[in-house]
């Protein structure tokens, strides 16, 4: 094969692996800030922002992706 295919090939894997590793970090992020909530997201639990905002607030401040902000706003809020 030509070496230029080849070097193709690997760095299609490398993005691959990277972004499923970014998703799995984040991931983990968001189960940690639910469990271990912490004052930094305090402002979730005394209602005062709306869904949305909290949110994309979360999402700013740590990025994180919408949908993990989501999950993290939606678990506060239940609790």
């Amino acid at each position: 094969m030509d070496l230029q295919v080849i070097l193709n090939i690997v760095l299609i894997f490398g993005m691959i692996y990277f972004v499923v590793r970014r998703y799995i970090i984040a991931s983990k992020f968001a189960d940690y800030m639910i469990k271990n909530g912490g004052e930094e997201i305090e402002f979730i639990k005394e209602n005062k922002l709306s869904f949305s905002e909290c949110v994309k607030l979360i999402n700013k401040k740590y990025n994180i992706g919408l949908v993990n902000s989501f999950s993290v706003v939606n678990c506060i809020r239940e609790m």
